[in-house]
């Protein structure tokens, strides 16, 4: 169990942690931080650079003068906790209108094309406030997904290149990764039993994503990213792929994996 602190770090927010601080030094157990930055309100402002200044000035008063205190004893730094579908509450201004247009430009088409430019411009802000944390500090993202269905919209959502740089913990057990989760203030880490791995293709070809979603209906097993397959794939005998027309760096990989010792299985 672990200890859930919440620090006001709003433009409203007078930045006085005492009453916050003198429980953490009270607390026996390992702390995360919460830091309310208000990212979960509704049509949260991305390009309002006077709130982005009040946030970070808030988070260099964190790095300063909580953090140094008590770094032994905590175990992270926590910028989200909602949803992971940042289109619920995304605020189309002109602005993110015309970068969407471009964002249009680099990226094919799929369903969940809104959902992914939403996730990408929010994971860019996510950055930018955690260049202001101490380099040290782990940096959790606390995602709800259970509201994005099929299961591989999700996924592409939880690209690990999207969120590579974040500890991101999962609510509820639908998604069989590797990982943190978390429910209310409990944070646990989980690891999926068993030596298959279901690989998530690295696509927006429909055809190769509900192919996937069946795959996870019918077999049991961990899911790896194909972009991260040689990071995640430690522990595993088999890798299950649902495509043969995959990238040639995919394909060396694969190769490796059955060079490995590994077995690698299409379906169909």
């Amino acid at each position: 169990m672990n200890d859930w602190i919440e620090l006001g770090c709003e433009p409203h927010h007078t930045l006085d942690w005492s009453k916050a601080l003198e429980r953490a030094r009270q607390s026996k157990k390992k702390i995360l931080w919460k830091l309310e930055l208000g990212l979960e309100g509704l049509y949260f402002p991305l390009e309002d650079e006077l709130r982005f200044q009040a946030l970070i000035l808030a988070l260099h008063e964190f790095s300063q003068k909580v953090w140094p205190e008590f770094q032994e004893k905590s175990i992270g730094i926590c910028l989200y906790r909602g949803t992971v579908d940042f289109s619920e509450h995304f605020a189309w201004t002109e602005r993110q209108k015309e970068n969407f247009s471009a964002w249009l430009e680099e990226q094919p088409d799929s369903p969940s094309t809104r959902r992914l430019f939403c996730a990408d411009s929010f994971a860019v802000y996510f950055q930018m406030l955690s260049h202001r944390l101490p380099d040290e500090a782990p940096i959790f993202l606390l995602f709800d997904a259970r509201s994005i269905h099929p299961p591989s919209h999700a996924l592409q959502i939880l690209s690990k290149e999207r969120f590579q740089y974040f500890e991101v913990a999962l609510r509820g057990d639908d998604l069989p990764r590797d990982g943190y989760t978390w429910e209310g203030e409990t944070l646990q880490l989980r690891q999926i039993a068993g030596a298959v791995g279901l690989v998530f293709p690295e696509t927006n070809d429909l055809k190769a994503l509900q192919a996937f979603d069946r795959l996870l209906a019918e077999k049991k097993g961990r899911v790896v990213f194909e972009s991260f397959l040689t990071e995640e794939w430690e522990g595993l005998d088999q890798l299950i792929v649902v495509s043969e027309n995959v990238s040639s760096q995919t394909a060396r990989k694969l190769k490796g994996f059955c060079a490995a010792g590994g077995e690698v299985i299409y379906a169909h």
